[in-house]
C-alpha cells in the first residue's frame, strides 16, 4: 500500500453529488478527507492568476473542406509481427498478467512503460524496465482511479496519471522513486493530458465538463482556458503555445481548431467554418498538427496542417467516419501519424496512407520512441498486439 505519499482530499458540496460519487466509484468515502476549502482555493487561483485569458485575436489562415464518408480502401502495409521478434516484447507479456487495465504508456526515452490496473475498491500503478521486464516500482491505492490518461513527460522523469470524476484529481508521481509530486483537483473525466517541453507545465482537458486547464507544477498555480476536449503543446515554441480542439455543440466563442500563446493571450484558428474538432495532436517537432474535424451531421476529416509553412496538407483518403467514433490521434516520433476509430489508421504526413487494421475491441495504442512499431490494447480480455511500421 501506499504509506504517506498522499490524501485524497476533497469538496462534496450536496449529499446528493455525495450518492452519485458513491455509486460510480463503486466504494465508500470513509478514508477520504474532506477539506472544506481546497476547491475554493483552486478556483481562486484560477480566478486570480488572469494571465493565460485569451485575448481572441483570431488569424483565420485555412479553409474547411468537409466532405461525405468514404471508406479506406488502400493495400495495407502494416504488419503483425512476433512479440519475440521484437526488443519491446515484455511490454505485452506483463499486460497480459495484469486485469482490470486501464491505460498503458511507454517513456520518451524507451527505458520504461507504465500501466494502471483498476478493480472495484483498489488501484496499483506498475512501472517496468523495457529491457528486462522487471518492475522499477509498484504503488497500491485504496481507490479505484479508472484512469483513462497515462503521459510520461518529456524528460521521462515524471508520469501522470488522469482520472474519471469518480476520483477527480490528476496525480504526477516521481518516475525514479515512486514518490508522489504532485496532485490537482479536476472534477471531470480526463480525456487528453500534455507536458510542456520543459517539462514544467501540465495541460488537460476533459469532458463532463469538457475544459482546457492548464497546471504549473512549480508553482501549483491552475489556470483555466477554455472549453475543448483535446489539448497539446507545440514543442519548441518556448514551453507557451497549447493546441486546442474546441466544441462549437456546446455553444463556445472559440474556434474549433486553435493555437493559444499562454503568455500574451495570442490566439491563432484552423477551419473556422467548422462545427466540430475531435481530438487533437502536434508532432514531436512542432511542425504538424492533426484533427478531426466535422460538420453538423458528425460527418468529416483527418486533417493536417503544416504549420511553419501555414499550409493544409493533401492527405491521400482522409475520409473517416462520424467524429463520435475517433478515440485517439498521435504522431509518433518519427513523423507516423495514427488515428483510432473503429480501425486504426496510419499515415505518413508525407507518404500518406500506410495501411490501416480493424481496431473494434481496441482501447487505444501507442508508438513506440524509435517509431518501429505500434502497440495496441484493449481491456483485460483483449490481448496487447505488436504491429511493425514501415520507417520513412
Amino acid at each position: 500500500m501506499l504509506q504517506n505519499v498522499m490524501k485524497f482530499t476533497q469538496q462534496i458540496s450536496t449529499g446528493a453529488f455525495l450518492i452519485i460519487l458513491m455509486i460510480v466509484a463503486g466504494c465508500t468515502v470513509d478514508n477520504v478527507e474532506i477539506s472544506p476549502t481546497e476547491s475554493e482555493e483552486v478556483a481562486n487561483r484560477a480566478v486570480a492568476n488572469d494571465s493565460l485569458t485569451p485575448t481572441f485575436e483570431v488569424n483565420s489562415t485555412i479553409s474547411t473542406k468537409v466532405t461525405t464518408p468514404a471508406l479506406i480502401d488502400a493495400e495495407l502495409s502494416i504488419e503483425l509481427v512476433p512479440a519475440l521478434d521484437s526488443r519491446w516484447a515484455l511490454i505485452p507479456e506483463r499486460i497480459n498478467e495484469l486485469q482490470g487495465l486501464n491505460t498503458i504508456a511507454v517513456s520518451p526515452d524507451g527505458d520504461l512503460f507504465a500501466a494502471v490496473e483498476s478493480y472495484d475498491e483498489t488501484s496499483k500503478i506498475y512501472l517496468w524496465e523495457v529491457a528486462t521486464g522487471s518492475a522499477r516500482w509498484v504503488i497500491e491505492l485504496d481507490q479505484p482511479l479508472a484512469t483513462t490518461k497515462l503521459v510520461f513527460s518529456p524528460d521521462s522523469s515524471q508520469l501522470a496519471v488522469g482520472t474519471s470524476e469518480a476520483v477527480p484529481y490528476i496525480f504526477v508521481w516521481d518516475v525514479h522513486t515512486g514518490n508522489l509530486l504532485h496532485h490537482f483537483l479536476y472534477p471531470a473525466y480526463t480525456r487528453d493530458m500534455s507536458f510542456s517541453t520543459d517539462s514544467g507545465l501540465l495541460a488537460v482537458a476533459g469532458i463532463f465538463p469538457g475544459k482546457i486547464t492548464i497546471w504549473d507544477l512549480d508553482s501549483e498555480s491552475v489556470n483555466e482556458i477554455g472549453e475543448g476536449n483535446a489539448v497539446s503543446f507545440v514543442p519548441g515554441v518556448a514551453n507557451s503555445v497549447v493546441a486546442v480542439a474546441g466544441e462549437r455543440q456546446f455553444e463556445s466563442e472559440l474556434p474549433s481548431v486553435y493555437l493559444l500563446d499562454l503568455n500574451n493571450g495570442q490566439q491563432q484558428s484552423f477551419f473556422p467554418n467548422d462545427f466540430f474538432a475531435d481530438g487533437v495532436a502536434v508532432s514531436h517537432d512542432g511542425q504538424y498538427l492533426a484533427t478531426f474535424v466535422s460538420n453538423q451531421e458528425g460527418y468529416g476529416n483527418l486533417r493536417v496542417v503544416d504549420l511553419r509553412n501555414n499550409v493544409e496538407l493533401d492527405l491521400e483518403a482522409n475520409e473517416i467516419r462520424q467524429a463520435q467514433q475517433i478515440r485517439q490521434i498521435t504522431f509518433s516520433n518519427h513523423g507516423q501519424l495514427g488515428v483510432l476509430q473503429r480501425d486504426l489508421t496510419v499515415w505518413n504526413v508525407e507518404e500518406n496512407l500506410l495501411g490501416s487494421i480493424d481496431a473494434l475491441e481496441v482501447k487505444g495504442f501507442l508508438f513506440t520512441p524509435d517509431g518501429s512499431y505500434l502497440i495496441t490494447f484493449g481491456n483485460f480480455q483483449t490481448l496487447p498486439e505488436i504491429w511493425k511500421l514501415p520507417l520513412p
